[in-house]
């Protein structure tokens, strides 16, 4: 029985690496999606959203006087020299038009070079924003966000409170956080298929005043009429859409899933022959997603032909409106062809930028989803360290004393307030010499001991002495799986200090004590190479370097939960004899009654919540 072992209340729900796999390319279907949030169902509520994002967005731009700022405005003036080379062009295709008619090469080629410099200064002007804006997300903003959260995440103990209210928090800060500041940054600044909010309101702003002067008062009415028509027939079949597409999205889901898990069982399956059962659920699962497609295609259909007749009868409103303009003369009296041309590229021109707004809404619809969920962890990050602070892990029941660890009349609850057990009673003082051994039946409360002792459940009733410093000359706890962490060999024994607090021979040595010397022997090197040990390591082997890791920190106290259950009997003994003759004060579950012998006392479990402390032999 681990500290976070399966029956713990906090380890409910998928295993680790399950949903690891499963949120590996952050998709809508992730286990953590699946659970928590829909974002295609989040309402799009103005108030609602800047409640939230607001607080972020302070995170993420935290001074107003700062290179952040230095860079908005330098885009804002960018998209103006965009906005402006963009009209300068769309009007000079006029002059470049009637240059031609009246045959006048003079001016065919000025107005050439004119164009060419105006496509010239609107692309660097747009690929400077661009440039800017990946600056400014990932050098700024993500990195302020990520920075303010990883500081209130990694507040002690926060990140393990915060895990029941916040499942998935390694996928909000490594995914979301950064799928904010992306979202941002296409709706502000754009992408090379198309302009951001920025631009778009800078151009448009341009072609609708130059319309007013070139072609009067009804050339931008009837080009705004007619974007706003189809975009509410658009928008209505989208809704029909986008129904289906939820479903479409569960069903590609379940598929994947599915996949996911027969390769985690991979094992089981051949042992059991089970290949043909999967191949008929794959089978079933596969059908539904293919049919749901197909009726997702039908659905899809309109909304395909709606959008095609908008872009072909967009071009066609590019030369309509002008023609209704000269028609009606309700423009200029001498509405010439140079005005004709110009007129009708700026409509083209401009409704090109108003569809971007349909993109630019899909990405804002996505964006208040996201925000959603960073906002929420972000309120629990808070809630966590208040609660903590609140009751200070014990508050007044919490005493400080190096030479003892003592219960005295305690009672704890689970995370979810359900009361354990009560009248917790006994003193280990430190030295080695009274090591208090804790056995009792399965899913009885063992490791729960263990874990108000180490702060990650609060003492509700009686008190709780115990040192406060955790590691060398404190307590070091050590569960069933111990905790490997991504770097070298000679980190795990090291961690959570530096490599270079030893030496590689005193590393070799203490490997030597716990007989795991063989793997740097067997690979020369291999005390310096980082790789992913949880998975290279046996579990008796990752037991083993656990040790080596007490043995390194030589604490006060040992608090050993099943640390040698995945041990042969003899290297088990070794590591308890070593542990004793170096003095470390054990504090130990375990069911194997092969390590009494290293304890002084036994406190005895019963199912039905009683306890005893008996005197070993």
């Amino acid at each position: 029985m681990g500290l976070l072992n399966e029956n713990s209340p906090v380890a409910e729900g998928p295993k680790m690496d399950e949903m690891s796999l499963l949120n590996e390319n952050g998709d809508e279907h992730s286990a953590s999606y699946t659970k928590e949030s829909k974002v295609d169902e989040t309402p799009v509520v103005v108030n609602s959203f800047w409640r939230e994002f607001s607080p972020l967005l302070f995170m993420m731009w935290p001074h107003l006087r700062g290179p952040s700022t230095a860079l908005f405005v330098s885009q804002v003036s960018l998209a103006l020299m965009y906005a402006w080379s963009y009209n300068y062009y769309a009007e000079l295709t006029g002059t470049f038009a009637t240059s031609i008619q009246e045959n006048d090469k003079n001016k065919f080629i000025a107005t050439m070079f004119a164009m060419v410099f105006s496509v010239v200064l609107g692309s660097f002007a747009n690929a400077t924003i661009l440039f800017l804006g990946d600056l400014q997300c990932f050098e700024y903003w993500f990195g302020n966000l990520s920075k303010n959260f990883l500081r209130r995440y990694l507040r002690p103990l926060v990140y393990y409170k915060v895990l029941p209210s916040v499942p998935d928090p390694d996928q909000r800060i490594s995914h979301d956080i950064y799928k904010i500041c992306e979202k941002l940054k296409l709706i502000l600044f754009g992408t090379p298929m198309y302009i951001g909010a920025i631009a778009l309101v800078a151009t448009t702003t341009w072609f609708t005043i130059t319309l007013w002067i070139r072609g009067g008062w009804l050339c931008p009415i009837l080009t705004y009429a007619y974007f706003t028509i189809f975009t509410f027939f658009n928008q209505s079949l989208v809704i029909s859409v986008s129904k289906e597409g939820k479903a479409h999205s569960q069903k590609h889901g379940d598929y994947r899933f599915a996949h996911t898990y027969l390769r985690l069982h991979a094992e089981h399956v051949a042992f059991l022959d089970g290949h043909a059962v999967e191949e008929r659920k794959l089978s079933q699962l596969l059908s539904a997603f293919v049919n749901h497609a197909r009726a997702v295609a039908l659905r899809t259909y309109p909304l395909n032909t709606c959008s095609q007749i908008f872009y072909w009868g967009s071009s066609c409103m590019a030369y309509l409106i002008p023609g209704i303009v000269w028609w009606t003369k309700s423009g200029k009296d001498n509405f010439s062809v140079e005005d004709f041309i110009a007129v009708s590229t700026i409509i083209g021109s401009l409704m090109y930028q108003l569809s971007t707004l349909m993109l630019l809404s899909q990405e804002v619809a996505e964006l208040v989803g996201i925000t959603s969920r960073v906002a929420e962890m972000s309120v629990a990050l808070d809630e966590a360290h208040e609660t903590l602070q609140r009751d200070h892990l014990g508050g007044n029941r919490l005493r400080s004393d190096d030479s003892v660890v003592s219960y005295n009349d305690v009672a704890f609850a689970t995370p979810g307030n359900k009361l354990t057990i009560r009248h917790v009673t006994f003193q280990v003082p430190a030295g080695g010499k009274d090591n208090l051994l804790i056995m009792g039946p399965s899913g009885i409360g063992k490791s729960s001991i263990l874990r108000v002792l180490g702060g990650l459940w609060p003492v509700l009733e009686g008190t709780l002495t115990k040192p406060l410093k955790v590691g060398r000359q404190g307590v070091t706890y050590m569960p069933q799986k111990p905790y490997l962490t991504l770097g070298t060999l000679k980190e795990q024994i090291t961690y959570p200090e530096r490599a270079t607090v030893i030496s590689d021979e005193e590393a070799l040595d203490l490997l030597r004590v716990v007989e795991l010397d063989y793997i740097v022997t067997r690979e020369p090197g291999l005390l310096h190479m980082t790789k992913i040990w949880s998975e290279t390591l046996s579990g008796g082997e990752a037991q083993r370097v656990g040790v080596a890791r007490i043995l390194h920190q030589q604490p006060t106290f040992a608090v050993l939960d099943e640390c040698t259950s995945a041990m042969d009997e003899n290297i088990e003994a070794k590591s308890y004899a070593e542990m004793c003759r170096r003095g470390i004060t054990l504090i130990s579950v375990a069911h194997r009654s092969t390590v009494k012998r290293f304890h002084h006392r036994l406190f005895l479990m019963a199912a039905d919540g009683t306890w005893t402390l008996q005197q070993l032999q």
